[in-house]
């Protein structure tokens, strides 16, 4: 091995065997992708270390031990592009059956507690954890199980990127209920809950607020880029919280303390989103009393039947 001090500026009093430094850079560099020959070397010059040692004999000296050392690197030819391609090679990653459990249930728990936009960079360093193991079966089980995996990503980039929010926006949509159809859409808000991302909006067709599954968006049509106003559906409405509530409550956007009891409070609320608020005031409990609307109150009644019906 030839031993080569490093210049002062990257790091001093450090002694290392620049062939050796330089065959785990090669290996590096076509781990990221397949190189031709001149690629590699005007990679390398880029690198304080070894720009001074390079010749096409050197590098192939360096593959060459890249292949005695067990890794699988085809041979350039005029159907690759002339390109070294690194096809396997021993460095890899070994997990037991026991660790990957581990894994997998350690990002379901880190997702539960982030925004929507880190799930994605949480599945990519997973991703290249899994590459590293050069294991077709762990890569398969990464992959499958990471959060929001059947999400189209160009869609959500899309409303994300060009600002769609209140914005029109003509979308093919599936249905469970209604089967495919096209929508035309306000969106108010991208909002991720219980491993699923959600469009909140207001749908034209159905003259009401909704929150509808991003999986099921299918395509965008095109986009109205005024601002658009749904403001003649939001209504406002009066609760009372009784008990526990009172002190486990946590004003929303929207809402606000009107009067304070001994026991209970009374809230104001802008409604914008009907289906929304129902579920908020359902999970008070048994704690809560719509004063106002008397729509709202018949709303709740006709739900809690149903679900009263349900158990029967």
């Amino acid at each position: 091995m030839d031993n080569q001090f490093i210049p002062k500026d990257i790091q001093q009093n450090k002694w290392i065997s620049i062939t050796g430094y330089r065959t785990l850079f090669i290996l590096r560099i076509l781990m990221e992708s397949p190189k031709t020959l001149n690629e590699i070397i005007e990679i390398l010059k880029q690198n304080p270390v070894i720009q001074k040692s390079l010749s096409k004999d050197t590098i192939r000296i360096a593959i060459n031990t890249l292949k005695k050392a067990g890794c699988n690197i085809s041979k350039p030819t005029r159907t690759n592009g002339y390109k070294y391609e690194l096809v396997s090679h021993p460095f890899t990653l070994d997990f037991s059956k026991d660790e990957i459990k581990t894994l997998l249930k350690l990002r379901n728990m880190v997702c539960e507690e982030i925004d929507w936009q880190n799930i994605f960079i949480i599945n990519d360093i997973y991703e290249k954890i899994a590459e590293l193991t050069m294991n077709e079966k762990i890569i398969s089980e990464f992959n499958s199980s990471r959060p929001l995996n059947k999400l189209n990503t160009r869609i959500l980039w899309e409303i994300e990127a060009k600002n769609y929010i209140n914005k029109n926006v003509f979308i093919d949509y599936y249905s469970p209920k209604n089967g495919y159809e096209e929508l035309e859409v306000i969106p108010k808000e991208i909002k991720y809950e219980k491993g699923k991302l959600y469009l909140v909006c207001f749908i034209l067709k159905y003259k009401k607020n909704s929150i509808i599954n991003f999986e099921r968006i299918r395509k965008i049509f095109c986009i109205n880029m005024n601002n658009a106003s749904t403001d003649k559906d939001c209504f406002d409405a009066t609760f009372k919280l009784l008990n526990n509530a009172v002190d486990e409550y946590i004003p929303e956007e929207g809402e606000t303390i009107i009067e304070k009891g001994k026991d209970y409070i009374i809230i104001k609320a802008r409604v914008n989103n009907e289906f929304k608020f129902i579920q908020r005031l359902l999970s008070f409990g048994c704690d809560f009393r719509i004063i106002s609307p008397a729509s709202l109150k018949a709303k709740v009644l006709e739900k809690l039947k149903l679900i009263q019906k349900g158990y029967e």
